[in-house]
């Protein structure tokens, strides 16, 4: 089966389609008259894609990144009339199709075969957390072992806090501190320093900053300081470098973004820095 679209195929129109045909399914498919979170609308069309890719051998060059909480669609370029973004009550987003019955041109086995992959997902996702896409998108589809192993130290960070509202035994806190430092040590020893440059010196002096709070007991400061580094860093590097078909346009604007961030971040790095002596 060929990899490739076929001429005549318009790749924005395959885009739209299975964005669109997705939102319309899982509209139909959410239990209890849910509605879609922003949450899937961002994550489903990747893990569509990827069976697209990894299933069927079709790659359709799906827009798609890496940022904070894993892979997220790219929205730039899907028309945006096919969909309405609404506040929760719930206080997040959520997403319903704005028009039901519209035509794609596109050929009909493009249109057979991403349709396989919405119904993948419609069976395997459709009323799944989306905690549990994001952990199988860090499982399966992390770009390198550094992005996992962050992901594991914010989940022992909250899991720490945890122990500190419950009061959990002095010793239970102690070993789970000590996972915790150890962890961000792995975490350094596998930074990759060819492929995130601009942002190296910071991460090391942000793990001196982490370690200082967590052996300060401060860890609603440790939890701050892991928001806001890894914010900073998903923009100046995950975004950028695990970007599967950047748009040039909104590349560009990201670049210019990313000075005035990274700016500011190394303002508030250097307030950790005073706070804790490193």
């Amino acid at each position: 089966m060929s990899s490739e679209l076929q001429t005549g195929d318009n790749r924005d129109q395959v885009w739209n389609y299975l964005v669109h045909k997705l939102l319309c399914r899982l509209d139909e498919q959410q239990h209890d008259w849910r509605s879609v979170t922003s949450g899937q609308f961002s994550k489903l069309p990747c893990i569509a894609d990827r069976y697209l890719i990894d299933e069927l051998g079709r790659d359709i060059e799906f827009p798609r990144y890496w940022y904070k909480y894993g892979e997220v669609g790219n929205r730039e370029p899907i028309d945006s009339s096919l969909y309405l973004l609404e506040e929760a009550d719930w206080g997040g987003l959520e997403v319903r199709p704005s028009k039901e019955n519209v035509e794609f041109d596109i050929s009909e086995d493009i249109m057979n075969e991403v349709d396989e992959s919405i119904e993948f997902v419609i069976n395997n996702f459709a009323n799944v957390k989306i905690e549990k896409v994001k952990d199988l998108q860090y499982e399966h589809f992390s770009p390198n072992k550094f992005i996992r192993i962050f992901e594991d130290i914010r989940s022992q960070l909250y899991d720490l806090a945890e122990e500190m509202e419950d009061e959990s035994s002095p010793d239970d806190y102690s070993n789970k501190k000590n996972s915790l430092t150890s962890k961000i040590e792995e975490l350094s020893e596998n930074y990759p320093s060819d492929l995130y440059v601009e942002m190296e010196q910071d991460f090391r002096t942000w793990t001196d900053v982490m370690i200082a709070y967590i052996d300060m007991d401060d860890i609603a400061e440790a939890e701050a300081q892991l928001e806001e580094f890894w914010s900073v860093f998903s923009k100046v590097h995950l975004r950028m470098e695990h970007n599967n078909n950047p748009i040039e346009d909104q590349y560009e604007r990201w670049r210019l973004e990313n000075e005035m961030e990274l700016n500011k971040y190394r303002r508030t790095l250097e307030r950790a820095v005073s706070n804790t002596g490193v």
